[in-house]
């Protein structure tokens, strides 16, 4: 019995010395923890380093790729919304001198003379029928703005043509320029009179004009109110040459328009016209 209770006594000692050693251990480890996870991560950064500088070096000049790819579309992105932005700045300018253009053109014909004698209807070039033997414009008004056969149709520069036919919303004007149109006119410096025709060229002729007339280069033509259209006093052009021939009794005069036919967009149609009422003074 004795020799019992003493080897569960032994027993006891032997589980007091082992938790005994298990707690001296633990705190010496907890003593040496962070000198042992030092010494752990120091062999980690010599066995890794010289890996880890090998991925870097072999990944940056990739991320700079990257990045260079990355820079580049941002700036085609930005280079086409700058083209966009530049083609519809070129744009509005250019709508801009248009619409400037216009105003200039419409407060000339506004200011023109003839709004101040005659009624008048504004009208814009709509066509153009321009053949070897005809010459005309086709415009926005027609009867239903008034518009007949035969009116007059001028700009600010001058003389235009009439009105050969006309519907309802528009209306074709022959020009002064057409083979088949002749007007009566007058040189301003002499008042001497005769017919000017066109000729389908930017020169017109001032037919009929006697010898004895002192017509000189540099002189006005303006139409002299015959033929019972076209008002007296409107400007036709100014002349460029005058020839006389021995057995003609009719010297030859070439007239330049002061109107460029090339460029109309706009016209005034007079809706009143009088061959009676100066156009303007002489």
């Amino acid at each position: 019995m004795s020799s019992i209770n003493g080897s569960h006594k032994n027993q006891i000692v032997l589980v007091i010395l082992i938790v005994l050693s298990i707690l001296v251990a633990t705190f010496q480890f907890r003593q040496n923890e962070g000198q042992i996870l030092t010494a752990i991560h120091e062999n980690l950064l010599l066995v890794f380093a010289p890996v880890q500088k090998g991925v870097v070096t072999l990944i940056r000049p990739l991320t700079d790729i990257a990045r260079s790819v990355q820079e580049l579309g941002t700036l085609r992105q930005e280079n086409q919304a700058l083209r966009a932005e530049a083609s519809e700045l070129r744009m509005e300018s250019a709508r801009l001198q248009e619409v400037e253009a216009e105003n200039r053109e419409l407060r000339r014909l506004l200011g023109a003379p003839a709004r101040q004698k005659f009624e008048t209807v504004l009208a814009t070039v709509i066509g153009r029928s321009f053949t070897n033997w005809h010459a005309a414009i086709v415009i926005d008004k027609g009867r239903d703005h008034g518009v007949e056969v035969n009116m007059p149709v001028i700009t600010d520069r001058g003389l235009v043509g009439k009105v050969t036919t006309v519907s309802r919303n528009a209306a074709e004007v022959q020009l002064i320029i057409d083979p088949q149109s002749s007007v009566g006119g007058r040189d301003v410096s002499t008042r001497a009179r005769g017919i000017v025709e066109g000729t389908m060229t930017d020169i017109l002729k001032f037919n009929y004009v006697p010898k004895d007339s002192r017509v000189e280069k540099g002189n006005r033509v303006v139409t002299s109110g015959y033929g019972g259209i076209y008002p007296s006093g409107i400007l036709i052009g100014k002349v460029s040459q005058v020839e006389e021939r021995r057995y003609d009794f009719y010297q030859q005069i070439e007239v330049v328009p002061f109107v460029d036919f090339d460029a109309l967009e706009k016209v005034l149609i007079i809706t009143n016209a009088s061959p009676r009422v100066d156009f303007q003074e002489d």
